[in-house]
C-alpha cells in the first residue's frame, strides 16, 4: 500500500510563511527577476553578494585567474547542486508556485502587472512603474 506523500502538505505551510518551494531553483534567472522586483517594491536593495559582499566580490576576483575549465566544472556543479530531483515532478503545483509568487510582494493594490518573459529591462520597468 501506497501512502500520500507529506511534502505538499509541508511545501503548502512554509509557502504560506514566504519559504520558497523546494522545487523552485535559485539560480535561476527568473527566480532573480522576482526577487529583485519583490525587494524594491518592498523599499530593499538588492545586495550583490549576498550578507557578505566584500566576501563574494575577493572570490570572484579570484575566480577569474582560475583555468576555464574549473570554472566551467564549478559552474556545472554549483547548478547540480541547486536542480530539483526528477523524483519532484509529481509534486509542483501551479496553485503553490503562485502563492509562493504573490506572496514576496507588498500586500497592497498596484495599478498593473508585468506578465510575460523575466529580464533585466523589464525589472527595471517593473521598478520604475511600481508593479509586480
Amino acid at each position: 500500500m501506497k501512502f500520500p506523500s507529506p511534502h505538499p502538505t509541508i511545501t503548502e505551510f512554509l509557502v504560506s510563511l514566504g519559504v520558497r518551494p523546494h522545487y523552485i531553483i535559485g539560480l535561476d534567472s527568473a527566480t532573480a527577476a522576482l526577487s529583485a522586483t519583490a525587494k524594491y517594491l518592498h523599499g530593499k536593495d538588492l545586495r550583490a553578494g549576498g550578507s557578505v559582499p566584500w566576501l563574494a566580490a575577493s572570490l570572484l576576483k579570484a575566480a577569474n585567474h582560475l583555468p576555464d575549465r574549473w570554472i566551467e566544472t564549478f559552474a556545472t556543479w554549483s547548478g547540480w547542486a541547486d536542480a530539483s530531483s526528477p523524483r519532484v515532478v509529481d509534486e509542483v503545483q501551479a496553485e503553490t508556485m503562485s502563492r509562493w509568487v504573490v506572496k514576496q510582494y507588498p500586500k497592497r493594490r498596484y495599478p498593473a502587472a508585468m506578465i510575460g518573459s523575466s529580464n533585466g529591462a523589464a525589472v527595471h520597468l517593473c521598478a520604475a512603474l511600481g508593479i509586480p
